[in-house]
């Protein structure tokens, strides 16, 4: 949509609504960027999983955008982090404000970290949180552990939040044993903004101009727009263990974040198995990535969500 356009739109709609989501294995620190009215996001290496950038009228593969980067720069490793932006969102310094669905009714978010003996409660949906682990009160450094991130991404601090999907499992720690109890754990969340829609929503990247990717907005429909970010993986069927991707993940997302976590999901196996590869291994699609990213490029394709729980710091709930 053109500028002019959202602009005569806005003269009649001026509250309009943004809303960013985030699927995949991640873990979200509330606390030591949000002086600066950021949300920093740390993705760790999974097998056979890609993250993309999605906007309603385009999407972006971050896989590409980092190999442009690669090869324009002329050096490798280099930094692989990415920062959502734009004028039109509110600096906010304050945690989000926790909403659920009115209809059908939802169960509220609360953090919870796993081995403190916090009893959960089912009507409720559980963010892991690492808060717990620190006897000295809430935490104010990242953990070192961080380092083994794959990418990183930062966005604005949100008006609001909402877990987005769920698994049902329990979350032990190392030295912990199974129990009966199974509890919904958020996989997914999604961030609400107020947004000014005359102002452009920008991605940074690695090497280069930023790219806008300002949703559309519809004249016929409340006036709301979504982007989603996603670390998803390939179809892979493990016949010996179907949650193999999601232990694999989880594995690499607890080594991050500096815990001994594991998910139980009721089926006996403890430990993640050898990721599988996908028969026939698809041949390497040969093409410069620095093109400009439109129909002469695939967009990323992505799979099925691995389905494990994300991880938080500083937040609360």
């Amino acid at each position: 949509m053109g500028m002019s356009a959202r602009k005569s739109h806005l003269s009649s709609n001026p509250d309009i609504r943004l809303s960013i989501s985030f699927s995949g294995p991640m873990f979200l620190d509330f606390s030591t960027s949000s002086a600066a009215g950021r949300v920093d996001i740390y993705v760790p290496y999974c097998p056979y999983h890609q993250a993309g950038f999605f906007f309603l009228r385009n999407s972006y593969s971050e896989s590409d955008l980092y190999a442009c980067a690669v090869q324009q720069n002329h050096r490798q490793p280099m930094p692989r982090v990415y920062s959502v932006s734009g004028k039109g969102i509110p600096l906010r310094t304050s945690l989000p404000s926790p909403i659920t669905s009115s209809y059908p009714a939802g169960k509220p978010p609360a953090t919870t970290t796993p081995g403190n003996n916090k009893r959960l409660d089912p009507n409720h949906i559980y963010i892991l949180s690492i808060d717990g682990l620190s006897t000295r009160g809430p935490r104010t450094r990242l953990p070192k552990t961080t380092a083994k991130r794959l990418l990183q991404f930062s966005v604005p601090m949100p008006a609001y939040l909402s877990t987005l999907y769920t698994a049902t499992l329990q979350v032990v720690p190392g030295s912990g044993k199974p129990r009966s109890n199974f509890f919904e754990h958020c996989t997914a969340l999604r961030f609400y903004y107020e947004w000014d829609a005359t102002s452009d929503v920008l991605l940074d990247v690695p090497f280069g101009a930023p790219r806008s990717i300002t949703p559309p907005i519809f004249t016929e429909l409340p006036p709301i727009s979504e982007i989603s970010i996603r670390y998803e993986g390939i179809e892979l069927e493990d016949d010996n263990d179907p949650h193999s991707d999601a232990r694999s993940c989880f594995a690499s997302l607890t080594a991050l974040a500096g815990t001994d976590w594991w998910p139980n999901f009721g089926d006996g196996r403890t430990s993640p198995t050898g990721p599988v590869l996908p028969s026939p291994v698809p041949p390497p699609i040969d093409r410069d990535p620095c093109l400009q990213f439109g129909v002469d490029l695939p967009k990323i394709k992505t799979g099925a969500d691995c389905h494990v729980p994300i991880i938080t710091m500083g937040l609360t709930l």
